[in-house]
């Protein structure tokens, strides 16, 4: 009988919880903007040493519901800027005259090996020679 009670409790609690949910995202609709209303002027941007502030103004014809946001964070998407998911970083070096190893963005390599579309062309004591297919570019061991 006593897991009874608590089963009606939950569920009662849960209710309440989504009564008042429902009724708050009621209310924020209603709050929304009405299609047409441009979007806000009147935004303070930060000054810039000896600059004014200047407001943020709409563009002609752009409205808060046709306005360009860019990505969609919400998506669940992973979006990496170009610079930083071609960025290759040599970690360390594990040297031996007949087969030399590389640590490459946690990846031990060997010369002949292709990261990201680079091969590995030489690796030497203290860097490593990669080429992407136009160019070679040497990745220093950071001390």
């Amino acid at each position: 009988m006593e897991k009874k009670k608590i089963e009606i409790a939950v569920t009662a609690l849960l209710v309440v919880i989504f009564v008042f949910a429902l009724v708050n995202s009621i209310k924020v609709a209603a709050r929304k903007k009405k299609p047409g209303t441009p979007i806000a002027a009147n935004v303070s941007a930060p000054t810039q040493a000896g600059k004014p502030a200047k407001a943020v103004m709409p563009v002609a014809g752009q409205y808060a519901e046709e306005a360009e946001w860019g990505r969609d964070p919400f998506s669940g998407r992973l979006y990496l800027s170009e610079k930083k998911a071609s960025a290759l970083r040599l970690v360390g070096i594990i040297w031996d005259k007949n087969q030399p190893l590389a640590m490459i963005n946690e990846r031990i390599l060997k010369a002949g090996d292709t990261i990201q579309g680079k091969q590995i062309i030489r690796i030497n004591p203290d860097s490593v020679i990669i080429d992407d297919g136009s160019k070679e570019t040497e990745l220093k061991l950071q001390q």
